[in-house]
């Protein structure tokens, strides 16, 4: 049934409606336990509400409230529950199950992270299906947003941003501002920022980040406003950059962060050409860079000149290929060639024995697949012969959002003639509607060319070395 309700994706017509109703009808002796049990999920409130109303949901949601308020349920099967509820439910439902301070009243104990979890459901279903109580709602959400309990405050905070609540939005910023508020409340109150209407909180946010505050509050401002204007949040991530010395995994989670929109990778460029760093902070930033699987080859061959290297690498040569493995075999120093191995950055898109990236070919049995010249050849040129599976794409959003990573076949792209993409970082697959693209680049490989271009010549002898002895690991 999951797969069946994909159809509310595109357009329909009177045989594809009569052909999910009756999916609908006569599968639910199989999907109605499951998820009435809170073991089905839909992918958005539209695909749930619509498997509802074809199955009387009126009887079904009631049926999930009965559930939510048993005593001998437990607590993630309840949270479960809850989410089809505020999901399916009607303007009711989304006020006794989410801004009712009693309903989370069990067994005579308050749970504040439950109802904190089901303000955060709502405020992810305002994309899909935004439906709001009846009557005066808003004054129950501004006390929410005062509550004594962190999770529901930030709860309430994010979704009077989903909703766009004007009542709320000086709270809300005085909150962001408060320099004594709780670090969580105040990221809701970013994220908060990032939601309202006409991009009304972009300028809330810009003037955040030119107050003073915590490193690792700034990434989080820094990445709510590049939902609004990647333009200036690149800005002040080339500050940040410039005046704070970073964790990889800040840096990559920053950089993540900021390039999720059409001309985000050409404004990092730009950025890159200006600022001010020392060589060995730009190839901390490389490596970032390919760790989140985003990299371009305009945005590389900046950073490129910045360390001081070309991008290019020399032209195709066997007889290039077999002088270096010569020389790695006479002169390679495999245990210096792991030391290289991490440090150029290779270990954060391959994994070797466990260790390492999940963006690349895991390469702990390289060798024996692999011939040594073929190693070297896909070492110095990635894009001649690209790993089955390993093809990159970059797929460019009708609302502007660029996408990255590996093509792949499903059941569900395949019925639905849309497209599934592997993201190379969180190893998730997202399937995207047909009409939700504007535009699909191919490129071959998500290595960039001219990575051995920052080795010295016994540095890639030793790194080669290294490769190829998974030959007889």
């Amino acid at each position: 049934i999951a797969v069946a309700a994909n159809v509310l994706r595109k357009e329909k017509d009177g045989w594809i409606d009569y052909a999910f109703r009756q999916a609908v009808r006569h599968l639910e002796p199989k999907w109605r336990p499951a998820f009435e049990r809170g073991d089905l999920q839909f992918e958005n409130a539209i695909e749930t509400a619509a498997v509802l109303a074809e199955s009387g949901g009126g009887v079904l949601v009631e049926s999930l409230k009965e559930s939510f308020n048993s005593s001998e349920l437990k607590g993630q099967t309840r949270l479960e529950v809850l989410t089809n509820i505020l999901t399916a439910g009607e303007e009711q439902d989304v006020f006794d199950y989410a801004l009712r301070v009693e309903t989370f009243d069990i067994n005579g104990l308050y749970h504040p992270i439950l109802q904190g979890k089901a303000l955060r459901v709502l405020a992810a279903n305002a994309k899909y299906r935004d439906v709001r109580p009846a009557g005066d709602w808003q004054s129950s959400l501004i006390e929410l947003t005062k509550s004594q309990h962190v999770e529901v405050r930030a709860g309430a905070i994010l979704l009077a941003g989903a909703w766009d609540v004007d009542a709320c939005k000086p709270a809300i910023y005085e909150v962001a501002a408060d320099p004594d508020e709780l670090d969580e409340v105040r990221v809701a109150a970013f994220q908060s920022l990032s939601l309202w209407e006409n991009r009304s909180g972009r300028q809330g946010l810009v003037a955040l980040l030119e107050s003073e505050l915590s490193l690792s509050l700034s990434l989080e401002v820094v990445k709510a406003l590049a939902v609004l204007d990647s333009g200036k949040a690149i800005e002040f991530t080339g500050d940040l950059i410039e005046q704070n010395d970073f964790s990889d995994t800040d840096l990559q989670q920053l950089l993540s962060g900021v390039l999720q929109q059409r001309e985000a990778l050409r404004q990092l460029a730009d950025e890159m050409r200006s600022i001010d760093l020392s060589r060995e902070q730009f190839q901390q930033l490389l490596s970032a860079l390919l760790a989140t699987g985003r990299a371009d080859q305009q945005l590389l061959a900046v950073l490129g000149a910045r360390i001081g290297i070309g991008t290019r690498p020399p032209p195709y040569n066997e007889s290039l290929i077999a002088s270096l493995k010569q020389s790695a075999l006479k002169s390679g120093n495999p245990n210096t060639g792991e030391a290289v191995f991490k440090a150029v950055a290779c270990a954060s898109c391959h994994r070797v024995k466990g260790q390492g990236g999940i963006i690349g070919p895991d390469l702990t049995g390289l060798g024996t697949t692999l011939s040594g010249e073929r190693i070297i050849e896909e070492l110095i040129w990635p894009n001649r012969q690209v790993k089955e599976g390993y093809t990159s794409l970059r797929i460019i959003t009708k609302d502007g959002k660029v996408l990255q990573g590996y093509q792949r076949k499903t059941k569900l792209s395949e019925s639905t003639g849309g497209l599934a993409l592997l993201d190379p970082q969180t190893q998730q697959i997202l399937v995207l509607n047909p009409g939700d693209i504007e535009e699909v680049q191919k490129s071959a490989s998500v290595m960039p060319e001219g990575l051995t271009n920052l080795l010295t010549e016994q540095q890639l002898h030793d790194l080669i070395a290294f490769l190829i002895k998974r030959e007889t690991d």
